[in-house]
């Protein structure tokens, strides 16, 4: 075997490469030092007179956030911050919307950072998205901001050196070659263990901030310094941590309670007791935040409320009711409000007093500059009577309402909705018009409805097959039921064939008629298979909002708002989302009669003879709807246990029928502001509970 020739290496001059090498990683370290720039003694001496109150360190280093005077509420709010965070302790703030919350949790992370006086603060948002925020907040103010770049220089040297980029942080090297220490990570940045000139650590070296979010992973936050040392939080500041489905829910308010209760304040760990300092705006008697005020169920937390209106002025209940009714009736009119102003200044010092407000500089501007309100009393007066009773909510912190239920319905508001077409008289433009019939021993109790394109529905009959009886006698076989819900709804589909429907004057027809087959599928799919009329028989059945799971592979054709036709194991129907569609009709109850998502009734003899209807229709009460994991969860209530609620079904199928007919009602169903608040009457809030 012949000898294989070995291919020729070229290698260059190992003692030229290694010095290259070697100028090549100097010069990469050498880029990756940041010269240290320390304070000066004058410096010095300012951020420790500005630290000591965090009133006057607030405003100075944040002048585009803090550039109003600040009111009441607000020195309340800096005391109660500061002793927090100097001393521990834990505090529940409640102050009116829009009333800087934020203004003062987001500075006040690098206010306990660069003082040194709580170096582990957690900074704690509603969602990842509202955390996201103060996390660029505090980032882009180390790298920015000039007024802390004057007095803190040896910290924001080194963050403006990154340029934002966390692999210049990790990087970045002190003079003397070694790591700054400091960390840009997703959710937590880590100060430069900066020294002195005498070798002494500054008071921010190596303090860390944690940015956490309530709907997500809290336990186990802790860090290791550079000594190998962990560290734990020793302070958590949330910020209106309670969102709108959070504030409805009982559960959810129940669940973030005990989050915060264990998992949050569990923080500091065993040997520490970890300061919390909580701002927030009740929106519900019973709320999460609402519950941390109440000082008899977490006496911890020491709640104090500051609302929006400290003392009512005395001539509330004659000048300012005589201001209501002008503001309402130049707002019907479209007439401006020179009116109303012009009432005011005329009669200023008895509107003014015995009034007291928490921010006396709290007034409206529009986008040119100009103010909308004369006062801070005269903004609180006109928030109230645009937001209606929300107010005492939002910014009083005082919630009227003392029901836990989503929202409240009752016979009347039903009652209310009667109108003055007769029976079988469908308004104009009602360009769907469809029926629902429920199963059980006492009848069908059925429902017809039309519907316009604004999702605004019209009842012009409902009524029980039989009329008087039930449909099976009790104890029958499943063979005389079955024949007693064939011949139901055969008479039934029979008697709509006749009803003499007009629109405009011209004869009109439903076109489809869902029925219930939830109770007994098998005679229900038998009768509309051969059901020949004019107008469809569809078999139908509701599922629970978190059961409801609209699937291509199940569904023929088009899969509509909480609503579709499809192909089960039992056999073809129409699902709807049964709760998504029986709050809907029941909110449609709640707004003005003829106003768009809202149901009328047709003309009767009296009120008297829907009050059946209304019964069954108010029978169940919406307790709480939450999200969670598995979906969207809905709890109900019926009024007693033998409340009948079969009109109740009927009504909420003809509403997921209009749904499957293309119409929804997203968006539709809110009241608009001027309608609420034309009904704002002006009045002590102790005569309105």
């Amino acid at each position: 075997m012949p000898l294989l020739r070995r291919k020729k290496i070229y290698r260059p001059n190992n003692s030229i490469q290694a010095i290259d090498t070697a100028r090549k990683n100097a010069d990469r370290k050498q880029a990756r030092i940041v010269k240290t720039v320390h304070p000066s003694p004058a410096i010095i001496k300012r951020r420790l007179e500005l630290e000591a109150d965090i009133m006057l360190w607030l405003p100075w280093h944040f002048p585009n956030v803090f550039y109003s005077k600040f009111g009441k509420v607000h020195y309340r709010l800096g005391a109660r911050l500061q002793d927090c965070i100097e001393n521990g302790g834990r505090f529940a703030f409640s102050m009116s919307r829009a009333s800087g919350k934020s203004a003062f949790g987001k500075p006040a992370i690098p206010y306990c950072s660069l003082s040194g006086k709580s170096p582990f603060p957690v900074a704690l948002g509603a969602s990842t998205r509202l955390t996201e925020s103060y996390y660029d907040f505090v980032k882009i103010s180390f790298m920015t901001n000039p007024q802390l770049k004057e007095n803190y220089p040896e910290v924001c040297c080194f963050f403006a050196a990154t340029d934002g980029k966390a692999i210049r942080a990790h990087n970045q090297l002190f003079e003397d070659g070694t790591s700054t220490g400091l960390k840009f990570k997703d959710d937590h940045i880590t100060l430069p263990m900066v020294r002195d000139k005498n070798g002494e650590l500054y008071p921010s070296a190596g303090s860390t901030i944690f940015f956490r979010s309530m709907d997500s992973k809290i336990r186990g936050i802790t860090e290791t310094t550079q000594d190998g040392s962990i560290i734990r939080p020793t302070i958590v500041l949330p910020d209106d941590i309670q969102d709108d489905q959070v504030a409805a829910s009982d559960v959810l308010s129940e669940k973030y309670e005990k989050k915060m209760m264990s998992s949050v304040l569990g923080l500091g760990g065993p040997h520490t007791k970890l300061a919390c300092f909580m701002p927030g705006t009740v929106q519900r008697r019973g709320d999460f935040f609402s519950r941390f005020l109440d000082r008899k169920l977490h006496p911890d937390f020491r709640g104090e409320n500051v609302p929006m209106i400290i003392k009512w002025p005395d001539a509330l209940d004659t000048l300012w009711k005589t201001y209501g009714e002008m503001w309402r009736e130049d707002l019907e009119e479209e007439k401006g409000f020179d009116r109303c102003y012009q009432f005011l200044k005329d009669n200023w010092d008895a509107m003014h007093d015995g009034a007291e407000v928490s921010w006396n500089e709290r007034i409206r501007y529009n986008d040119n500059g100009d103010a909308l309100e004369l006062s801070a009393l005269h903004t609180a007066i006109n928030i109230w009577l645009e937001i209606g009773d929300s107010f005492f909510a939002e910014y009083q912190g005082e919630p009227l309402d003392h029901a836990s239920n989503q929202y409240n319905i009752t016979i009347g508001d039903i009652l209310n909705h009667m109108t003055d077409l007769p029976p079988y008289e469908l308004p104009e433009n009602s360009d769907i018009f469809v029926g629902h019939a429920d199963i059980n021993r006492s009848g069908l109790h059925w429902c017809l409805q039309g519907f316009k394109n604004n999702m605004t529905a019209h009842i012009p009959m409902y009524g029980k097959t039989p009329s008087r009886g039930d449909l099976w006698p009790e104890n029958a076989s499943q063979q005389v039921k079955e024949r007693g819900i064939f011949d139901g709804l055969k008479s039934l589909c029979d008697q709509i064939e006749k009803m003499p429907f007009v629109m405009d004057g011209k004869h009109t027809m439903i076109s489809l008629l869902m029925v219930d087959r939830g109770f007994e599928h098998t005679i229900v799919d038998q009768f509309c298979e051969q059901a020949k009329y004019s107008f469809n028989v569809v078999p139908n059945f509701g599922q629970p909002a978190d059961k409801f799971r609209p699937s291509k592979a199940k569904a023929i054709g088009r899969i509509m708002d909480n609503v579709y036709y499809g192909k089960f194991q039992t056999g073809k129907a129409i699902a709807h989302n049964s709760d998504f569609w029986r709050e809907t009709y029941q909110r449609s109850f709640l707004t003005e009669p003829g106003n768009a998502g809202g149901t009328t009734i047709f003309k009767a003899p009296s009120l008297k003879a829907h009050t059946k209807f209304a019964e069954h229709t108010v029978g169940e009460r919406l307790l709480d709807k939450y999200d969670d994991k598995t979906g969207l969860h809905y709890k109900w209530s019926k009024h007693t246990k033998n409340t009948d609620v079969d009109w109740l079904d009927a009504g909420v199928g003809c509403w997921a029928a209009a749904g499957y007919s293309g119409l929804s009602p997203s968006g539709m169903i809110k009241k608009p502001k001027t309608k609420q608040a034309s009904c704002v009457v002006i009045g002590r809030p102790s005569q309105r509970r």
